[in-house]
């Protein structure tokens, strides 16, 4: 990507000797802060990709828009933010399980309903991210290996998706 013509290592860089970039067409140099600020703010409109989905972006996509969506991808913000909501609420949930039913192992009912009510969303977003990683759905059943799935999983899903169109849509971050 650039700006101008300077590519962002350029950019950098010049930040990193004590400079500023020039913009590239004669207006006064542009500071790093200025070029991320001004393309976190301006990248969804111009059709660059954009840095990263919101917390509430993220939870409203797979609670409203995409509940039971297992087709086109999911960048690793919408993933992760998903998956915080989701072990947050579900920890606080186990927590008043135990308190209001005197339950030492956290298991009650609204721990119940909450994993039941995020079973499909989970699965959906576990599956639009692997998708994002041109990897089929059906990767997902690698879970079931006890601890090897997990880390393999885990390892796929910090990774950065496949930049542009791949076989299961267009770029989710553009």
């Amino acid at each position: 990507m650039t700006i101008s013509g300077a590519p962002i290592t350029t950019i950098r860089n010049a930040e990193t000797a004590g400079c500023k970039a020039m913009a590239g067409d004669g207006r006064d140099p542009v500071s790093t802060e200025e070029f991320i600020d001004h393309y976190q703010n301006n990248a969804s409109t111009q059709g660059e990709p954009s840095i990263m989905m919101s917390f509430s972006e993220a939870v409203g996509t797979c609670l409203k828009e995409k509940y039971v969506n297992f087709n086109n991808r999911a960048p690793r913000s919408e993933y992760w933010w998903f998956a915080l909501f989701a072990w947050g609420a579900a920890i606080a949930l186990s927590v008043l399980d135990s308190l209001i039913f005197n339950n030492p192992s956290g298991y009650g009912i609204f721990s119940t309903i909450w994993g039941l009510a995020l079973l499909l969303p989970s699965i959906g977003v576990g599956v639009r991210r692997l998708h994002d990683l041109d990897k089929s759905g059906w990767w997902l059943l690698i879970s079931f290996i006890p601890i090897i799935g997990f880390i393999i999983l885990v390892f796929w899903f910090i990774q950065q998706g496949t930049r542009g169109q791949n076989r299961f849509g267009a770029d989710p971050l553009n």
